[in-house]
């Protein structure tokens, strides 16, 4: 598999924080033959073990990379129409005319739209469209709705990654698939090599909400060494000068 093919079957599969069993189960697959130990913690992260030559007690090193991603819940039906909650942190004037996945019985396509001003409060209507006013149109009656579609289903992103020009690509889990793909690639690399510290690879869980899987697998594994992989905007070499 390629490096651009890696990163997007990740962008293309759901992963929301505290709900990343579908990624882990793609992330599990693709290091499990490339690994010497594997196994999830208690959690759900991913530790992945590329054992070292050096006489034990060995240092551990560790590379570590989040695998959750942002994205919503149903917080309740409006005449067919779903109402949303965030999970983790989402800019909702982004929102509207994003397709996505109604994680329900059966998965269901949507859309999401944002209530017309002149269905707003006077006070309301020159803003742009907050959580209040964004639905999710699914296509179906109302009664169809209320029978398929239950108030806590997650809704994650639909859109397809795309490649841009000069070798760059658009997605909307590259916070943080991007540096799995990076670590997928280290592995790969270090697959046939020796060296003598244990290298310990973790995909962690509920970052976008907590930090939880960072926290308990640092204290699980007790590496003497991390290097933590992780995007965001900076200002550096090769950067545009954005600052975060």
């Amino acid at each position: 598999m390629t490096e651009i093919s890696l990163l997007k079957s990740l962008l293309s599969t759901a992963g929301i924080s505290g709900h990343e069993s579908p990624v882990a189960d793609l992330i599990h697959a693709h290091w499990t033959p490339l690994a010497d130990e594997i196994h999830l913690s208690r959690l759900g992260s991913i530790h992945a073990l590329k054992r070292g030559t050096a006489s034990e007690p060995r240092p551990r090193l560790l590379l570590s990379a989040h695998m959750d991603a942002v994205g919503m819940m149903v917080a309740g039906i409006e005449d067919g129409f779903l109402r949303l909650t965030q999970i983790g942190g989402l800019d909702p004037r982004l929102l509207p005319g994003q397709p996505v996945t109604i994680h329900a019985r059966q998965p269901l396509q949507g859309i999401i739209f944002a209530r017309p001003p002149m269905l707003r409060p006077d006070d309301e209507r020159k803003d742009a469209a907050g959580w209040d006013h964004l639905l999710v149109d699914v296509g179906l009656t109302p009664r169809q709705v209320s029978q398929r579609v239950r108030t806590g289903d997650l809704v994650s992103f639909a859109n397809e990654p795309l490649e841009l020009g000069d070798g760059f690509i658009s997605g909307h889990s590259l916070d943080n698939r991007a540096s799995v793909a990076a670590l997928t690639l280290v592995l790969e690399a270090m697959h046939a090599k020796r060296h003598a510290w244990d290298a310990w690879f973790a995909a962690t869980v509920q970052e976008e909400l907590n930090y939880a899987g960072a926290h308990t697998s640092a204290f699980a594994l007790r590496p003497d060494l991390a290097i933590i992989l992780d995007v965001t905007y900076g200002k550096g070499a090769g950067s545009s000068g954005w600052e975060y």
